[in-house]
């Protein structure tokens, strides 16, 4: 169970994992779509990516 939700401001990058089965689910993730290479978001009407 989520408890506080922060208000994502920039595209996050990920972590790298070598084995998904030690990922503790019970914590809850966020994630964010990264389309045509591309990590971007939309944060109050502009565009926003890590570069």
């Amino acid at each position: 169970m989520v408890e506080k939700i922060s208000k994502i401001s920039s595209p996050m990058l990920a972590a790298t994992l070598k084995d998904v089965t030690q990922l503790d689910y019970s914590k809850g993730y966020l994630a964010t779509q990264k389309l045509d290479g591309i990590r971007a978001l939309m944060v109050d009407g502009k565009l926003v990516s890590r570069t």
